[in-house]
């Protein structure tokens, strides 16, 4: 068995073992360079090169099956996603978005400290419409970004990644923000709540986050189909 066949091999056994594509790709690396050194070793005994391959690899190296077999005892456990995709992809999303919508108006409580002073300015008003409009926006996108990230890293099944998805942005759409620039001191006004059934002219705090986590998905199942079609060798 040459080196190609043997490496197809292996990599035949790697994709039945249940092995991750990333621990997959990095094995199948350090074996292609670890066969480059035993084939520089062994032709500096003037070997020929079909003498070499004929059982150099078995030999030095073990049966496909075998090398397979190692990989999966000595593969990185799962990640926690994987091991409670229940856990993680529909009981936190909610708390994880309430957690960020708190930070967030805490932060933009102390912005608005520091815009009083201007509060006659058309700058400024546009400057904070836009930073209180974006506690509709800006933590349900940031938390879309996060999923997406450990959907990407622990390799989730869609499934899972969109259902938490498509939760972030249903309570998204529920947010209701409303706000007035004070003309005098304490007569501004800054509203926040949750309105059931959701507003229909708020639709786009649903469509946002959505379709960012569609664009993820999708260039995601790009990146899948490319690895599954180009050869790890």
């Amino acid at each position: 068995m040459d080196r190609q066949d043997w490496l197809e091999a292996v990599t035949q056994q790697l994709h039945s073992s249940g092995v991750c594509l990333t621990e997959q790709r990095r094995l199948l690396a350090e074996l292609g360079d670890h066969i480059d050194d035993l084939y520089c070793e062994e032709r500096n005994h003037t070997m020929s090169i079909e003498a070499l391959e004929s059982g150099l690899l078995e030999k030095r190296l073990g049966k496909p099956e075998e090398v397979a077999a190692a990989a999966v005892v000595h593969a990185p456990r799962d990640k926690f996603a994987r091991r409670h995709p229940i856990v993680t992809f529909l009981l936190l999303p909610v708390p994880v978005l309430i957690l960020l919508w708190t930070t967030y108006t805490l932060g933009l409580a102390g912005v608005l400290q520091l815009f009083r002073d201007y509060q006659d300015a058309d700058w400024a008003v546009s400057l904070v419409g836009i930073l209180i409009h974006g506690l509709a926006y800006v933590p349900a996108v940031a938390l879309t970004l996060l999923i997406a990230w450990i959907a990407v890293r622990s390799r989730i099944r869609i499934a899972w990644w969109l259902a938490a998805s498509t939760i972030v942005a249903l309570v998204s759409w529920l947010m209701m923000v409303s706000f007035s620039m004070p003309t005098t001191p304490g007569t501004g006004q800054l509203q926040v709540g949750m309105g059931f059934p959701p507003d229909i002219a708020c639709w786009p705090q649903f469509a946002v986050p959505l379709l960012v986590a569609l664009a993820f998905v999708g260039y995601t199942l790009r990146q899948r189909r490319c690895e599954q079609l180009t050869p790890s060798l």
